[in-house]
């Protein structure tokens, strides 16, 4: 059935996306930081931020 087929599809992309924020969330945190404190990136300063290691 189509609609099974596209939940399958969903459920797979979800647990991807969820997987992938679980495992940066401390980048993600990070870039919610600086968001909050400087409002907007453009994408040398976002590519700069992913690529610095986060302490912490």
């Amino acid at each position: 059935d189509i609609d099974e087929e596209v939940r399958s599809i969903l459920d797979t992309a979800y647990q991807r996306a969820k997987a992938i924020l679980t495992e940066n969330f401390d980048k993600v945190q990070k870039l919610a930081e600086t968001l909050i404190e400087i409002e907007t990136l453009d994408r040398a300063q976002f590519e700069k931020l992913m690529s610095t290691p986060v302490m912490g």
